[in-house]
């Protein structure tokens, strides 16, 4: 959403945990661990307020479902 009010704005399309055995997997060290993800931002107006640097950060609202994986 925006400014947590609109919602459908834009939507995660990668992800990855760098963990310190991923990174040596990939011949990487980024000297930490964590989360990175990559989202495509669909609204024009909103895109251009992050590239102009209005938006400076923002927020993840989501949810999940744990479901049990087969053996």
């Amino acid at each position: 959403g925006e400014m947590h009010e609109r919602i459908g704005i834009g939507e995660p399309i990668e992800s990855i945990a760098f963990t310190r055995e991923k990174q040596k997997a990939l011949g990487i060290d980024l000297g930490k661990v964590g989360w990175w993800v990559g989202f495509k931002i669909h609204d024009d107006g909103v895109w251009k307020k992050i590239k102009a640097g209005d938006y400076k950060s923002f927020s993840i609202h989501g949810r999940g479902v744990r479901r049990k994986l087969e053996d």
